[in-house]
């Protein structure tokens, strides 16, 4: 996904110039980041003084959201902990609507696709590591079972009113489905924050391990939810070959074993494939929509997605 992107000379002055107090040296460098999906500027820059920082800013004329994202971005990097997987906050701006955040420039690239084994297991050491470093968390934040009903409504929408287009595969199956993401409830329940986004584009791999950037979308629940998000951004990217789905069907019983709730004594692959058919279902129903502004090849993207989880869903041995 490539989202509409400002250039640096395209600011106002006086954002260029929140930026320049905030690093205590004004940009002279700019490199445009072409990964994510969020509208508006999104670079990596070099300070007169040789200072090396990130800079993300939109405003409500690229896309109304955008801005109070990065708002609730700022705001959840402000108290995380140090030893967390991201990347330090060094300042916000907010500047005549323009909304955005400075923070610590991260050395490394994206993880390559698809996915290398050896990738994936440095990015779940992160994910671990996350949850340790925010096992307890206090602050009154979002939890994630608030999120939950936006997933509940799609297939009892689809039920009432199904698409003309929607797959028969999943036309039979809805009451199953439905009942899959009711069940949900019972397992999202947690203290860590969970990033919200763990997809190949919000991971940079540094020297230190893997570093989750872009934390609009962080709420507090079960550890095992982002790393239920890294598998379906595998399953998403794999070329579609037999093999490939094998391997995020062994990811569902590592991340079970390593992340989930226990039944019985066992590892529970239940909650992570019911969280993957809610996952379905909302880019069903949201790739069905009108572009929103600035994003033109999201919808393309949550078509994907879904076509991509409808093919290892109808494979999977998870789904009986």
């Amino acid at each position: 996904m490539k989202p509409s992107r400002v250039r640096w000379d395209e600011l106002p002055e006086p954002v260029r110039e929140r930026v320049a107090e905030i690093l205590g040296s004004p940009v002279t460098v700019t490199t445009v980041q072409t990964h994510g999906t969020t509208p508006g500027l999104a670079s990596r820059v070099v300070t007169e003084d040789g200072t090396h920082a990130f800079v993300k800013i939109s405003h409500p004329d690229i896309n109304a959201d955008i801005p109070n994202l990065n708002r609730r971005e700022a705001a959840v990097l402000s108290f995380l902990p140090e030893a967390a997987p991201a990347p330090r906050l060094l300042g916000q701006i907010d500047v005549d609507g323009w909304a955005g955040i400075v923070t610590s420039d991260v050395e490394g690239p994206h993880p390559e696709l698809p996915w290398s084994d050896e990738d994936i297991t440095t990015t779940l050491a992160a994910l671990s590591r996350l949850a340790e470093t925010t096992a307890g968390f206090h602050e009154q934040w979002e939890p994630f079972s608030a999120q939950l009903q936006n997933y509940l409504s799609v297939w009892d929408t689809f039920m009432d009113n199904p698409p003309t287009d929607l797959d028969p595969w999943l036309a039979e199956r809805m009451p199953d489905l439905a009942g899959r993401v009711e069940r949900l409830a019972y397992h999202v329940s947690g203290d860590t924050i969970i990033h919200g986004a763990a997809r190949s584009d919000n991971i940079l791999l540094s020297s230190q391990g893997a570093v989750l950037v872009d934390w609009s979308h962080a709420v507090v629940g079960p550890a095992w939810v982002d790393a239920a998000d890294l598998i379906i951004d595998i399953i998403h990217t794999d070329p579609l070959d037999a093999p490939k789905w094998n391997r995020a069907d062994d990811l569902v019983n590592r991340v079970a074993a390593e992340f989930s709730p226990s039944t019985h004594g066992e590892p529970a692959t239940e909650p992570i494939v019911d969280l993957m058919v809610a996952v379905l279902g909302l880019s069903e129903r949201e790739c069905r929509k009108p572009d929103p502004a600035g994003m033109p090849q999201l919808r393309e993207f949550q078509r994907e997605r879904a076509s991509r989880l409808r093919a290892w869903l109808w494979a999977s041995v998870h789904l009986a």
